[in-house]
This record gives structure tokens, C-alpha cells and sequence, in this order.
């Protein structure tokens, strides 16, 4: 199996490091079809282990530690003159490709007003992690490459 194939899903193998040697070198092109935008196309330009300042806490309060996995991470992404996301398109894929194989990141949660004109994804693998704590147990399509999926 290719390693691009493997990139693919998400609970295969380990990625952050992977895709953090990727941004080191330059931001990944990622897209998103959200319900009030349709395809949009943005930077993805870092790995983030906390969420920017004022998500998730009413401002002023302090973000409180969280035990998590080296696993768990959001991703920020830079729009690209043009307006990667609004209010409806939460919970949209964000994706990138790679010889024309769709690679999954995470769901867009959002667009931090502390950080303009940038979005914010939930990683496919802290989504998994999450749904495991849920006792969920995530499952991915692959395309074999005729009309199958398995």
C-alpha cells in the first residue's frame, strides 16, 4: 500500500509528524466544500495543540489544562484572498490530494475572530479519539478504484 494511500485514513497510522515535516517545509493546499460556499480552497500552515485565544472559553478566563494525546491537534488555515468559510459551514471535510487521492484532515469548527481571515479544523484524528471516548467506533470508506467502496 502507497504511503499516500495510507495518509488517506486517518486511524492507519500516525500523521502529525508526518504532515508537520510536510508544513515545515511549506503550507499544504487544502479544500473544503461547506454548505454556504461551496469548494473553497486555503492554506493549511500549521499544527496547533491548543485553540487560539478566546475559543471554546468566554473571554478573560484562563484555558484550563486538558490531559490529551499526542494524537489530538487542530489545524489553522490561512485563507487565500477569498473567503474560505462562513457561519453554516462547520462540520464541512477539509481535505487535501495527492495524485489525485483525496487525503482527509479534519472538520472545519470555525473561524477564530481573534486570528482574521484563518479557519480552524478538528484533526480526523482527534475526531476519532473523541468518538472512541464516546465508545464509538469510527469507520472509513476506500475506493478501490472501480465502483466499490470497502
Amino acid at each position: 500500500m502507497s504511503p499516500v494511500f495510507e495518509m488517506a485514513n486517518p486511524v492507519s497510522l500516525r500523521r502529525r509528524y508526518t504532515i508537520q515535516k510536510l508544513l515545515d517545509v511549506s503550507p499544504i493546499i487544502v479544500y473544503k466544500v461547506g454548505v454556504m460556499t461551496g469548494l473553497t480552497m486555503g492554506r493549511f500552515v500549521a499544527i496547533m495543540d491548543i485553540p487560539p485565544h478566546g475559543w471554546y472559553t468566554p473571554e478573560g478566563e484562563e484555558m484550563k489544562e486538558v490531559d490529551k494525546e499526542v494524537d489530538e491537534w487542530l489545524g489553522l488555515i490561512e485563507w487565500m484572498g477569498v473567503l474560505f468559510a462562513v457561519g453554516g459551514n462547520s462540520g464541512s471535510l477539509v481535505f487535501t490530494r495527492d495524485d489525485g487521492i483525496v487525503i482527509p484532515l479534519g472538520i472545519h469548527v470555525g473561524s477564530p475572530t481573534s486570528m482574521p481571515n484563518t479557519s480552524i479544523f478538528i484533526s480526523s484524528e482527534t475526531f476519532c479519539l473523541g468518538s472512541e471516548t464516546e465508545c464509538l467506533e469510527p469507520r472509513f470508506c476506500h475506493y478501490d478504484g472501480t465502483t466499490h467502496f470497502y
